[in-house]
């Protein structure tokens, strides 16, 4: 039965369930190209990022998905460009959420309130030297989740590279009083 699309699918969900995501890449594909899905999809991204094949996620997801990603593979997607060091889809989201055409269809419901995604996001831009675009992830890191003590000392790091110091400093101050063992650090 060579149409039959079972024994992948039998054999995907055994080698991920135990974590050979490696060995579970080909029957994904194969899954994919015979039958395109959403949730096959973003099986074979889940499984990509498991075998550490980062540059071949952001390549399949750049084909065959560049519009009507869920919020997991964004997730997916940003992580494994920050490992990576690179920044073209953390921009694409940051532009997204600001409004402009760079993803077409715009972003999935979720993510723009998601905040572990806008703080990979910012930290992906910091890396790749766009620190007015990382401040802005930051910033929307830092309004949805205003107790992290990561996304505002990523605020503050931001700052200070843009050469905001007087900024920065009364941030420092906001991330010490979320986490005051960190004065003690400081005077190391």
């Amino acid at each position: 039965f060579p149409d039959c699309l079972d024994p992948d699918r039998v054999m995907a969900a055994a080698l991920t369930g135990m974590g050979l995501y490696s060995d579970a890449v080909a029957p994904l594909k194969r899954l994919q190209e015979r039958d395109p899905d959403p949730a096959t999809r973003e099986q074979l991204a889940q499984a990509l990022v498991g075998a550490g094949l980062d540059r071949d996620l952001l390549d399949f997801l750049a084909v065959e998905a560049p519009a009507g990603l869920s919020p997991r593979e964004w997730n997916l997607v940003v992580e494994a460009e920050g490992r990576l060091g690179e920044s073209a889809w953390s921009l694409a989201c940051l532009g997204a959420a600001s409004g402009d055409e760079t993803v077409p269809g715009g972003l999935p419901d979720g993510l723009l309130t998601d905040p572990p995604v806008w703080g990979r996001i910012s930290l992906n831009l910091l890396e790749a030297g766009r620190l007015a675009e990382g401040l802005k992830a930051a910033d929307r890191a830092v309004e949805l989740d205003p107790r992290n003590v990561v996304y505002r000392n990523n605020r503050v790091v931001l700052l200070l590279e843009l050469g905001r110091e007087e900024e920065a400093s009364r941030e420092w101050e906001e991330v010490l009083k979320l986490d005051p063992s960190l004065k003690a650090k400081e005077s190391e």
